[in-house]
Formats: C-alpha cells, sequence, structure tokens
C-alpha cells in the first residue's frame, strides 16, 4: 500500500483522532452514540450482588446451617429449586476420640466402645472411624471402616461442645488366627 501525497510530491502523514466524545470514526463520518437507560444503570450491579449473595449461601449452606441455626429455612428456599440438600457440617479438627476400648466378650466376639467429644460450638457432622487392628509389633493385621450408620445407636450429628458414646458389636472369625495384640482408632469423613 502506499501513503498518501501532497500536491508538491512530500509523504503526508495520517493522524486520526479517537477523542471520548467525538463520536466520529476516523474518516468523519458521525456514529450514533449508544443510549444509556439511567433507571437501568444501578439494576447490574445490584443483580450482580444478588448473584453473588446466593452463590455463598449454596457454596457455604453447611456451614451457615450449623454456625446459624436459624437461618436453616431460608437455606431450604435457596436450595430446594437449585436440588441441593443441607448436610450437618464437617470440620475434623474438631472432632477427637476422647476415649475407646475393645473389649472380649467371647472366642470371636468384641464390643467396641468409642466416646466422640466434638470441641467446636456447632453441632458437626459424626464422622466414620477406622478401626486397626494390629499384631506385637504394632503391624495391621484387620483393617474396617466403621460408618456412622454401622453403630448401634446410630447417630447423625455431635451436639456442640458434648460427647457422643458408640457401641458396637464385632464378630472376628478366626480372632486367634490373627495375632492381635492392640487396635489404633482414627476418625474422618469419607
Amino acid at each position: 500500500s502506499s501513503a498518501p501525497v501532497n500536491r508538491s510530491g512530500s509523504v503526508v502523514a495520517m493522524t486520526a483522532s479517537f477523542r471520548r466524545g467525538q463520536g466520529r470514526t476516523a474518516s468523519g463520518v458521525s456514529l450514533p452514540r449508544p443510549r444509556r437507560n439511567d433507571d437501568e444503570a444501578p439494576a447490574v450491579p445490584l443483580l450482580l450482588a444478588a448473584v453473588l449473595v446466593g452463590q455463598v449461601l449454596v457454596h457455604e449452606r453447611h456451614y451457615l446451617a450449623a454456625a446459624h441455626p436459624d437461618w436453616l429455612p431460608v437455606l431450604q428456599q435457596v436450595c430446594e429449586p437449585l436440588a441441593c440438600t443441607i448436610e450437618p457440617y464437617r470440620r475434623i479438627e474438631s472432632v477427637l476420640i476422647d476415649s475407646s476400648a475393645l473389649v472380649r466378650e467371647r472366642e470371636d466376639l468384641y464390643r467396641l466402645e468409642v466416646g466422640l467429644k466434638n470441641t467446636s460450638d456447632m453441632a458437626l457432622a459424626v464422622p466414620a472411624l477406622e478401626l486397626s487392628l494390629t499384631d506385637s509389633a504394632d503391624e495391621v493385621v484387620l483393617r474396617r471402616v466403621l460408618l456412622p450408620s454401622d453403630w448401634e445407636a446410630s447417630a447423625d450429628i455431635l451436639a456442640p461442645s458434648a460427647t457422643l458414646a458408640l457401641s458396637l458389636h464385632l464378630s472376628l472369625s478366626g480372632a486367634n488366627e490373627l495375632r492381635m495384640a492392640g487396635y489404633r482408632a482414627l476418625v474422618f469423613y469419607p
């Protein structure tokens, strides 16, 4: 492409002015200005704020229901059209095994008793428990995961700052062959 030249034969430098508010193209043609409705301008940020609040409510619904139980009806209304559920809050660092005992009742029947302590100030979900039976060298000889539904007195929630006593009968066929000398218990959320 060739640059424009003036009558004397020298190259002319072309500059385009794009100043704000001129509403013209480089060729000087006027463009229509977009019309702005000042009544609709505040609606956009309000709509975006409402969407953000809704997103936070849905994402943090389990925590909000545990921390603010009186918000539960509002959270349920938000979840209803989205088909989401509100479950007990999970915070494993606030659940401690306060006590545990594995007692042999018969040849192959044991009773496991565990006390779970909630150190939080809000209700929490009851965790699963991993029970590992160990030999005299502290090697695992048998491992089993116990879900909250496996316990004899099943509970879904650990009350705030409370201890929940759980009990379970375990049938271990061939327990003498396992060389069991001890056990370890660990709580976790699956």
